[in-house]
């Protein structure tokens, strides 16, 4: 070739388009991650008065505390640009709950003692509650190049509620309980027990790179979660149902994952 060059500007011509559509290649990741939540105070009433047959009445203080619990997710991230990508995710949130009574005083005539027996079963029970989430939004990645890549990310939707975060409850033995000689005396209801509520992310954290396809996400997160709150004593003529609101709950969440990646180039996939 008499010009080399004019040959070498056809080349670096051809290159440059070539690289920007490396840079800008939508970058697709599936992400799996498994972690804990931490424990915390949730809501306390007092007094809270239960009748004893046949004109007396028992009163305590009732309660939940948050404890630690169990999270699996499975969320997905699309980056058309190199720093900002969408983020959707579902998630099972274990914010698992542990209950608390205590009397205000001795306990009311009962030949079976049975809010005794409740007292004692509520205090220390552990209860299954938790939240499935589902969440989009945002996430921002500040070196996508990089083996460690730090990053925050914004996300919000609703969540499923699972076990009540109102109900108190204890199984006793009583000769009231017809036709067994056990049944479930409730301090606390929940006739209008709510399944959906609302739940938002705040989330920091990093990826490390082990290869082209695969990275080890470390997270931790601020998990935003309307739930229900017991605002209130009940009263027997209400059958034990407190007044109920809403109340946001700050959740902090851990969670260890694996990325996968799947990167979209020029029609294929790497």
């Amino acid at each position: 070739m008499r010009n080399p060059s004019f040959a070498a500007l056809v080349l670096l011509g051809l290159a440059a388009p070539l690289a920007a559509q490396s840079r800008q290649a939508p970058n697709l990741i599936f992400t799996i991650s498994g972690g804990l939540t931490a424990g915390g105070d949730f809501w306390e009433v007092s007094p809270q008065p239960y009748p004893v047959p046949p004109n007396a009445a028992d009163s305590f203080t009732l309660g939940r505390v948050r404890r630690p619990g169990l999270v699996a997710t499975l969320g997905a991230s699309l980056f058309r640009s190199p720093h900002v990508g969408y983020w959707a995710e579902v998630g099972y949130f274990g914010i698992a709950t542990e209950s608390r009574c205590r009397p205000l005083g001795p306990y009311a005539p009962d030949a079976d003692n049975t809010t005794q027996q409740a007292c004692d079963g509520i205090q220390g029970a552990h209860v299954p509650s938790s939240a499935i989430g589902f969440q989009v939004g945002l996430v921002y990645r500040f070196a996508p190049a990089r083996v460690l890549s730090p990053y925050l990310r914004a996300s919000g939707g609703l969540a499923a509620l699972g076990a009540s975060f109102v109900q108190t409850a204890a199984v006793v033995g009583s000769q009231q309980c017809a036709p067994n000689s056990t049944c479930q005396v409730a301090l606390l209801t929940d006739p209008n027990r709510r399944d959906l509520s609302g739940m938002a992310t705040v989330a920091a954290g990093f990826t490390i790179s082990t290869g082209p396809a695969y990275k080890v996400r470390l997270e931790a997160r601020d998990l935003l979660a309307w739930l229900p709150n017991v605002e209130g004593p009940a009263s027997p003529a209400a059958l034990q149902a407190p007044p109920v609101g809403t109340k946001l709950h700050h959740v902090f969440v851990f969670t260890v994952g694996v990325d996968v990646v799947l990167v979209r180039q020029r029609g294929r996939r790497y």
